[in-house]
């Protein structure tokens, strides 16, 4: 199937659903069936229509359960953390890595950066020789994101 034809389908799906919606054009529809297959059709209709309200039931217990479970979790992780004296900040350090960036002044009087992989900037080693440690230049880059 094209995707012309697929958008077309979507498009006259979206377009029934809206009509749907409106008393008037339901009943407009019910008086077009024939009466010979009046209750075909309302068997059909009211079928798809069961079937479709067990399936939005069976997602929002689904939902519901999901929601259970992570409040749970989140209460027992809450508990722990308590009890060992962390708080959220430490979780979260812990979980979100973040690649260090240092900050120094080149040889001509220039901010510059180094990402702490690959060798290390000669304007920045001489730092380093003269006694300033690296964790000196260090930026929290945690700020910027």
């Amino acid at each position: 199937m094209s995707s012309n034809s697929t958008r077309l389908s979507a498009d006259v799906i979206a377009n029934f659903s809206k009509k749907l919606t409106k008393q008037r054009t339901v009943e407009q529809l019910i008086e077009s069936i024939p009466e010979s297959s009046f209750q075909a059709v309302a068997t059909l209709l009211t079928n798809a229509i069961e079937d479709r309200n067990s399936r939005i039931e069976m997602k929002a217990k689904e939902e519901q359960r999901k929601a259970e479970r992570l409040e749970s979790i989140l209460g027992a992780v809450e508990s722990e953390m308590i009890h060992n004296g962390l708080d959220h900040t430490d979780l979260l350090n812990k979980l979100v890595k973040r690649d260090k960036l240092y900050a120094f002044i080149d040889e001509g009087g220039k901010l510059a950066t180094w990402p702490g992989k690959g060798p290390t900037p000669t304007p920045l080693k001489r730092l380093i020789e003269k006694g300033a440690s690296l964790e000196d230049f260090e930026v929290n880059i945690g700020n910027f994101t």
